[in-house]
């Protein structure tokens, strides 16, 4: 008798790993009104800097020309916090959600999507911040977005 024995690995590729990423994407809003009160849109923001408080790790160190912030929400908690600072004033971010697992393969394993309940902020210098989108998945897509309104 013969025994044919087949050792097949599962080794996650680089795709697996490209696909498997999920941020929350944050869209930043802004309105600067000059003295005779006459406000000029603008959408791209200088010198921002994101610490995510929940793992006390920093995600923008003092950006230059963003438009777009990649938040990325733990799969061990339901909430996370960010503290944003622009033109030297520190606001802080809340986003609160849910974790729902998926399988995707036996090669990637598992991810974990989360939908956005709620979002909130001091409103040191945000105005608003809203849900645009709450489903947060592994292709980007506005999730969240800033409004801030800046005397020039």
């Amino acid at each position: 008798m013969l025994a044919v024995a087949i050792l097949a690995g599962c080794e996650p590729d680089e795709k697996c790993r490209q696909n498997m990423r999920v941020v929350a994407c944050v869209t930043l809003r802004g309105i600067a009104v000059d003295s005779t009160l006459v406000g000029t849109e603008f959408t791209k923001w200088d010198s921002i800097t994101v610490k995510h408080i929940t793992t006390d790790s920093v995600l923008y160190d003092n950006q230059k020309d963003l438009s777009t912030l990649r938040l990325p929400l733990t799969v061990d908690t339901t909430m996370n916090s960010y503290a944003m600072t622009w033109r030297g004033l520190t606001d802080t971010l809340y986003i609160r959600y849910t974790n729902t697992m998926q399988y995707v393969s036996m090669a990637c394993g598992c991810m974990v999507y989360h939908t956005i309940d709620s979002v909130w902020a001091k409103q040191v210098w945000m105005d608003s911040v809203s849900i645009i989108n709450s489903t947060v998945e592994n292709h980007e897509q506005e999730n969240i977005k800033i409004h801030s309104t800046v005397a020039q």
